[in-house]
């Protein structure tokens, strides 16, 4: 895949699963191995919100280290830092991203158009 296809297809997979388990389970799947394409679809994107959502909960998870693209390595991180209050800054993150602040469906599509990843109908 291309840059860009990669960057579309990444933010396509974290707002699947933010959309369907949050955060968490973003970075505990495989599609957390997008993390960086994402970071940088979403800048290309101009979304800027989901951005901000984004790093704050893998900051939350990973600190400063970079996120594993390896899902053993990410899981086995996720799981040494678990807890309640940790689950529930996250959710909150979860719960702000849902509110779709930067429209994303409709930025990815542009980007998609603009980038002639589809055709405009």
């Amino acid at each position: 895949m291309s840059d860009v296809e990669r960057q579309y297809w990444a933010v396509g997979c974290l707002s699947g699963e933010v959309y369907n388990g949050g955060f968490d389970q973003y970075f505990y799947n495989s599609s957390g191995a997008t993390y960086s394409a994402a970071v940088d679809g979403l800048k290309a994107m101009g979304a800027t919100t989901s951005l901000l959502l984004l790093q704050q909960a893998k900051q939350m998870i990973f600190g400063f280290t970079d996120v594993p693209e390896e899902t053993r390595a990410r899981r086995s991180i996720q799981m040494s830092v678990e807890s309640d209050a940790l689950q529930q800054r996250l959710d909150e993150l979860d719960k702000q991203f849902w509110k779709d602040p930067d429209n994303l469906a409709m930025r990815s599509e542009k980007f998609a158009i603009s980038h002639g990843l589809v055709r405009a109908e």
